[in-house]
């Protein structure tokens, strides 16, 4: 089984782990869990749930589209 582990750059920087991988061979991506962090590191929205929420939806879409995908599909 071929893989591929992505990193994309509009998201924090890794520690020890890959945001994406994509299992080439089935087309199957699998997402790591995202936090409130932007690309450069740092929390967005202390203490504001929906700021947080909706910046791990924006980093979800990050992720999904380093893989060719969106959060449609």
């Amino acid at each position: 089984m071929k893989r591929e582990n992505l990193n994309p750059p509009t998201l924090s920087p890794p520690r020890n782990y890959s945001h994406v991988t994509v299992i080439t061979s089935a087309r199957q991506v699998q997402i790591s869990g995202q936090i409130a962090m932007n690309a450069a590191g740092e929390l967005v929205g202390k203490g504001d749930l929906a700021a947080q929420t909706e910046q791990v939806y924006e980093n979800l879409g990050h992720a999904l589209a380093a893989a060719g995908a969106t959060l449609a599909d």
